[in-house]
């Protein structure tokens, strides 16, 4: 850098340039020492010029290294940042390709096992067709067998309801009998009741007729003889009175044994009934047990289908590698 020194130095060079000059003048022409002059004293200025130029251009050249020097600075910084950041991620790489590897192996593991399963499923697959034919044979038969009962037990809930309808029908007669025979009770009741209303009129009109012979002993032939017949229809009366008795009890002894086979045909029917009721309970359970063996036939053949038709296991996953820049350590 200049300093006012070197100017001091430059401006007493000058002075001796014009020394000089002045000495050539005295040994030369005016003109001669004019012109050098002249020239000493341009020259001068375009020293002065070019001192003046020389120290803004080091002044430049200064701020410029100033600032070159800085780049540097920040170029090492990011270089020294470069190379922790280069030597993380190899650290990364480096552990991320052991973990790669270590997957690689667990996977090839995995396959071999689930080798080793498929081919315990294979045999298993076999085992189950032998016993699935087995189980089959079986239900077959079980189906047969269910056929037969369920074919029976039609053959014997026909036969039931039948001889339900038939006792039924009994039951109807029986009671229609039952009702008829209530009729016949009832109306030789009325007409019973009505004999004994005769049968008091005529015995109060046999007091009044007695009271009237006490009364009236020397009564004529005529009457007496409408006594006698009045007596005689008494008897008469009395004696359809008794036989209307007998037929009451006839009757009476008719509706009980018609009662009672009421009560033997309601028995029987009931009797029944919880036949039906049997054999409706056997059909269900038939039926479930159907419904268990179709239910068994069901899991059994989706079974097997699993076992035909396995899931697939599901591909590795794709390795990795990463790739390397040209100019980065391996």
């Amino acid at each position: 850098m200049l300093t006012s020194r070197s100017i001091g130095w430059a401006m007493t060079a000058g002075a001796f340039v014009v020394a000089a000059g002045w000495g050539v003048y005295e040994r030369s022409t005016r003109s001669k020492v004019e012109e050098d002059f002249q020239r000493a004293c341009t020259s001068l200025a375009k020293t002065a010029k070019s001192l003046a130029e020389t120290q803004k251009g080091r002044d430049l050249f200064q701020t410029q290294l100033s600032a070159l020097q800085k780049d540097q600075e920040d170029l090492s910084r990011r270089f020294v940042e470069s190379q922790l950041r280069h030597r993380s991620v190899e650290d990364s790489w480096l552990s991320d390709k052991s973990a790669l590897l270590a997957q690689v192996d667990r996977l090839q593991d995995s396959l071999r096992r689930m080798e080793s399963l498929l081919e315990n499923e294979r045999e298993g697959l076999q085992k189950e067709q032998s016993r699935r034919a087995q189980v089959e044979a079986l239900l077959a038969a079980e189906r047969d067998a269910g056929k037969e009962a369920a074919s029976q037990w039609n053959r014997e809930r026909l036969a039931a309801e039948e001889l339900a309808r038939r006792q039924a029908a009994e039951i109807q007669r029986a009671n229609d009998s039952l009702r008829a025979l209530q009729g016949d009770l009832n109306a030789a009741q009325t007409q019973l009741q009505r004999n004994q209303t005769a049968v008091q009129q005529l015995q109060n009109d046999l007091s009044r007729t007695l009271n009237e012979r006490d009364a009236a002993a020397a009564a004529s032939q005529q009457t007496g003889q409408a006594l006698n017949l009045a007596v005689n229809d008494l008897h008469r009366r009395e004696m359809d009175v008794v036989a209307l008795q007998n037929a009451v009890g006839q009757l009476q002894r008719a509706l009980g044994e018609a009662r009672h086979e009421t009560r033997q045909l309601e028995r029987n029917n009931q009797d029944l009934a919880r036949q039906v009721q049997q054999l409706t309970a056997q059909k269900q359970q038939l039926t479930q047990q159907i419904q268990q063996l179709n239910a068994q036939i069901k899991a059994l053949t989706d079974q097997l289908n699993a076992l035909k038709n396995p899931p697939r296991p599901a591909p590795p996953p794709p390795t990795v590698t990463p790739r390397l820049e040209a100019g980065k350590p391996q």
